[in-house]
């Protein structure tokens, strides 16, 4: 790293937590964002057909998938749920929780245990006929239409250090409720794509997911154009390489002259400390 001329992060949460980290001087840590494959993650006209392919007949659903982690915060969501019920009920509406939760293979023990507690608080909050609960998606191809068969994606991590799958359900044209703890507040703006929480404060949680859900459908589909705008201005590839490109100019006029033509870049990843 101390021989590079920028180290490249995911996003401004992020560098600030590389340069404490490091000591590092802040103008030497660029931040360019994850980006996404535009055409391959794309709305589906077919989102409510799909849904019926999946036995879902409930008027919304609320979509979420990842590891069997305990930063993913899975049962945060759980805990939130009873609130989403009882705001969508009184409504005269249903909701459907749908979550692709696991792991290729057998699952670790590590795995196994985060899968029983995330089961225990479904059980204990009487939970069991509003949530599907599958595996992973084994074909990816498919991805895209999960996310757009959903109505909300909600990312209840305990910490991410960005989110590519906010952007994912963006390009899908889903808005996203998602942890506050991290690099989401980066890509969300609040309240015109989704909103960002506090995981641990299931009753704003479940009123963010609410607000989404409820509201005119004019108003639904019109976040739903710009949660897939976003995506493409912000998130595609071509921008995306286009800003790593303006890193490597610039990486290659801070050069010393004796340095010859090489200099070195890296991204770098880091696990958050959770934040409580």
């Amino acid at each position: 790293m101390l021989h590079s001329e920028y180290v490249v992060e995911l996003s401004d949460t992020v560098k600030g937590y590389v340069t404490n980290l490091y000591n590092q001087l802040e103008d030497k840590v660029r931040v360019v964002p994850g980006g996404v494959d535009t055409e391959f993650f794309s709305p589906h006209s077919d989102r409510m057909e799909f849904r019926k392919e999946l036995g879902i007949n409930e008027d919304y659903v609320i979509f979420t998938l990842g590891r069997l982690d305990p930063r993913k915060g899975f049962p945060n969501l759980f805990e939130a749920a009873p609130h989403v019920i009882k705001g969508v009920e009184a409504t005269g509406k249903q909701v459907r929780f749908f979550m692709s939760a696991g792991a290729k293979g057998e699952l670790s023990p590590e795995e196994n245990e985060e899968k029983t507690k995330i089961e225990a608080v479904i059980r204990k909050n009487e939970l069991e006929k509003y949530v599907t609960w599958v595996g992973v998606i084994e074909d990816f191809t498919q991805v895209p239409k999960y996310y757009s068969m959903a109505d909300v994606f909600v990312v209840p991590s305990e910490t991410e250090p960005f989110g590519l799958v906010i952007v994912e359900a963006f390009a899908c044209g889903t808005p996203v409720v998602a942890t506050n703890h991290g690099g989401p507040p980066n890509i969300l703006s609040e309240g015109v794509d989704g909103f960002t929480v506090d995981p641990h404060n299931y009753k704003g949680f479940a009123d963010r997911i609410l607000k989404l859900l409820l509201g005119e459908e004019g108003d639904r589909q019109k976040i739903r154009e710009i949660c897939r705008e976003k995506a493409v201005v912000e998130y595609s590839w071509k921008g995306i390489a286009k800003k790593m490109y303006e890193v490597y100019e610039d990486a290659q006029k801070r050069k010393p002259e004796d340095k010859g033509s090489s200099y070195i870049m890296r991204y770098s990843h880091f696990d958050f400390p959770i934040e409580k």
